[in-house]
């Protein structure tokens, strides 16, 4: 059979107009969907009403006999041309409701999923949505750009996540105001894009925002409420702002306790963000209370094997660590090795427990397993941050203290004595701290 793109708009029409309407509907669909991508199977049978995945394969591969379609191993996809041919031929009012129809079912799959992996397959169909839904004053457009957003944010876009969320915005607050949770989930994502930026001052004020409008619209005690005073105590953090940080991270673990109960995941996370926070001021005793229980509490949500469970073990390292525990940090900071390396996560949390670790095992003079440790660190460090990020001359730092048979502790003594140290030391220092360090 001709190739479709090569068959004249009468004939497409005639062929059209001869296929059932439940072919019609797909084809409808297809047409608002991104060209040349794999065709969401889920989504096709919600749109079209086909009850089982069999019944639409089959309706698909006729549309591939038919040359609508085509089809690679087991996945279907349309051509531009093919689109663009539909768009034109088929009835005008039926494709509009079609392409409400399929974006209200696109949002319905898509808004539970939380990995991006899940996400993936369907992002570019999204985008493809959103913008011809708002181009066709479509509402649910904007709940659409919302989704693409927050997936940005999670994949590191934040640029592109920025840029999806304020169009999701404009369009939100047209259709629901401002006063919606809709609006307030869309300011909270893009509270938390600026704040990945650094931008912390428009973040807080995103956040701010959203905590006001979801107690009057969700009151005091609603779990979108402390999702608000979780990130503005994160932001703050960030702002040196710690009393005001704790307060909040206090409001929102209160909030999840109250609602979900002790034990619940979320709770977790709040015990571990609080305790973080507590550390930085100082406040040790509460600060492993905190992070023991946020440990306790996510072996039980998740088992022994979790990458939030390594997360709580890195923090209750630090602590432990901190107030002078080598052994215990030791076997924490082991135990986040063990399940980051296993989940195949080369990621900055690793590198932060592998140079923890090795920092201890520097102390205590185990020498070459320190510099492995710091090694693998700067490895991870190297490929994911700019060459001259604290992290990378921290780990510089401690790697010639290795060759000079140095501890911290040692630097700083020949520091304040005012003794000569090895020139590759030198350098590190003034780049890091300036010439003041050194002049000490």
């Amino acid at each position: 059979m001709t190739a479709i793109q090569d068959t004249d708009k009468n004939s497409l029409m005639e062929l059209y107009k001869n296929v059932d309407s439940t072919y019609q509907t797909i084809l409808m669909a297809c047409s608002w969907l991104a060209p040349s991508e794999p065709l969401p199977i889920d989504l096709l049978m919600a749109v079209s009403k086909v009850g089982q995945e069999t019944e639409l394969n089959q309706n698909l591969n006729f549309l591939v006999s038919m040359n609508f379609l085509e089809k690679a191993e087991k996945e279907f996809v349309i051509q531009p041309k093919v689109s663009a041919f539909i768009q034109e031929i088929a009835d005008k009012n039926a494709l509009n409701e079609l392409l409400q129809v399929t974006s209200r079912a696109m949002h319905a799959i898509v808004h539970p999923l939380e990995k991006t992996e899940n996400f993936q397959p369907y992002a570019n169909h999204i985008e493809k949505l959103a913008q011809h839904g708002q181009i066709h004053k479509i509402a649910v457009s904007g709940l659409l750009f919302g989704l693409l957003g927050r997936y940005k944010l999670q994949i590191g876009e934040f640029e592109e996540a920025v840029k999806f969320i304020k169009r999701a915005l404009l369009i939100v607050e047209k259709v629901s105001g401002v006063e919606s949770a809709e609006h307030t989930e869309n300011m909270n994502n893009l509270g938390t894009a600026l704040h990945r930026m650094g931008r912390f001052e428009d973040a807080k004020k995103c956040f701010e925002q959203t905590i006001i409008i979801d107690k009057k619209i969700l009151g005091k005690k609603d779990p979108a409420v402390a999702i608000g005073h979780n990130n503005l105590g994160q932001v703050l953090i960030d702002m040196n702002s710690l009393d005001g940080a704790i307060i909040h991270l206090e409001k929102a673990l209160e909030i999840n306790i109250d609602h979900f109960g002790k034990e619940h995941y979320l709770v977790a996370s709040g015990h571990y963000n609080l305790g973080m926070a507590l550390m930085a001021i100082g406040d040790f005793p509460r600060a492993r209370a905190q992070l023991e229980l946020a440990l306790a509490k996510r072996k039980k949500n998740f088992g022994d094997d979790h990458l939030d469970v390594a997360e709580a073990h890195h923090g209750l390292g630090m602590i432990l660590q901190t107030i002078g525990n080598a052994p215990e940090a030791l076997e924490h900071y082991k135990e986040a090795v063990r399940i980051y390396e296993a989940e195949n996560k080369g990621n900055l949390k690793l590198a932060a427990s592998y140079t923890n670790l090795g920092g201890i095992l520097h102390v205590q003079g185990e020498v070459d397993l320190a510099r492995s440790y710091y090694q693998k660190a700067l490895v991870i460090f190297e490929a994911g941050l700019p060459a001259d990020d604290k992290n990378i001359r921290d780990l510089q730092l401690q790697l010639h203290l290795l060759d000079y048979g140095m501890t911290m502790a040692d630097l700083l003594e020949k520091l304040e004595a005012g003794e000569q140290l090895p020139e590759e030391i030198m350098k590190i220092l003034e780049e890091s701290f300036g010439d003041e360090t050194t002049k000490k």
